[in-house]
């Protein structure tokens, strides 16, 4: 039987992680979520399939 994944308001708070000491607001939060979204989106769309030597992976890794 699956679990059901909770949204996080419904998790004890003693459970999740506290994200204040990087994040002051929640729009933050989101902001930086989406900034890694769109660079895998990135790195995926440009490197998928070519990461065949040692250069390309390099090129790849100077993204991050």
């Amino acid at each position: 039987m699956a679990k059901a994944l909770l949204e996080r308001k419904d998790v004890d708070q003693n459970l999740t992680w506290d994200l204040s000491g990087i994040f002051k607001t929640e729009v933050e939060f989101e902001n930086a979520v989406k900034e890694a979204e769109d660079l895998a989106n990135e790195i995926e769309k440009d490197f998928k399939g070519k990461l065949n030597t040692p250069s390309a992976i390099n090129s790849c890794l100077s993204n991050i």
